[in-house]
């Protein structure tokens, strides 16, 4: 299954499509199953889902991780 079958299995939400897509294509990953199980467990609300992909492809990160929020400091 290629990248994109294995996203569009993942969510019908088009905006998570979309950044889930740039992520893989910026960032191949072998354990793309494994990765998307993890954003699964950080949150089920996909607004978030979205947020924590951009945070990653802002910051250039090989994995998902919680929300960085500066108003949490």
């Amino acid at each position: 299954m290629n990248i994109t079958e294995t996203i569009n299995n993942y969510t019908a939400n088009e905006k998570l499509r979309a950044v889930l897509i740039e992520y893989y294509t910026k960032n191949p990953y072998k354990y793309m199953h494994h990765s998307l199980r993890m954003l699964s467990r950080r949150t089920n609300d996909e607004n978030k889902k979205i947020a924590i992909v951009k945070q990653s492809l802002d910051n250039g990160w090989r994995g998902f991780y919680e929300l960085y929020e500066a108003a949490n400091l």
